[in-house]
């Protein structure tokens, strides 16, 4: 997923790039460059360790959040390069709540793109806390890994329901 992840946004940054050359060198409607955040199971698909130790539900949605949007970016992307791809960029991507002391680590430096992905550990914060029902099994999953040590503590400390997650089997539901 990252190979593609990065792909998709190469092109959209060559895109971007060749927009621009077809303006004047004068003219005020350059784009400017991007920061895209990768966000929900996107980024837990595309971190190294997240994808090999958990069982990872593949999706058709695209959660990202891009910074200095211009709404003729937001529209390429969604309407040919994902689409080229099999994927929709999610409308409602700028909504997902992100715990907050989440970190996001750069994936790749485009010159007209700076692609980054939300730590795995805070997006399954997120998943637990917001969604807890429908991600049951990741959750239970990923703290029984060990591999995000301070997942049981930030689940709790957001408000989420640890008991849902690690309590008796008959009182999950």
């Amino acid at each position: 997923m990252k190979d593609l992840l990065i792909a998709i946004f190469k092109e959209l940054s060559d895109w971007i790039e060749a927009y621009n050359l077809e303006l004047d060198p004068d003219d005020f409607g350059k784009l400017k460059p991007v920061e895209v955040r990768i966000l929900g199971q996107m980024t837990l698909l595309a971190n190294d360790v997240a994808a090999n130790i958990l069982t990872l539900q593949r999706t058709n949605d695209l959660d990202a959040v891009i910074e200095k949007n211009d709404w003729n970016i937001k529209r390429i992307l969604d309407k040919e390069i994902l689409r080229k791809h099999g994927l929709e960029l999610d409308p409602q991507s700028d909504d997902i709540w992100i715990p907050p002391g989440a970190k996001y680590h750069l994936l790749q430096d485009f010159k007209n793109v700076r692609l980054k992905l939300l730590d795995a550990e805070s997006a399954l914060v997120s998943k637990a806390v917001k969604a807890r029902k429908k991600n049951k099994i990741l959750i239970i999953d990923a703290l029984a890994s060990g591999q995000f040590p301070n997942l049981a503590k930030r689940i709790e400390a957001h408000g989420g329901d640890l008991e849902y997650f690690i309590g008796d089997e008959d009182e999950k539901e």
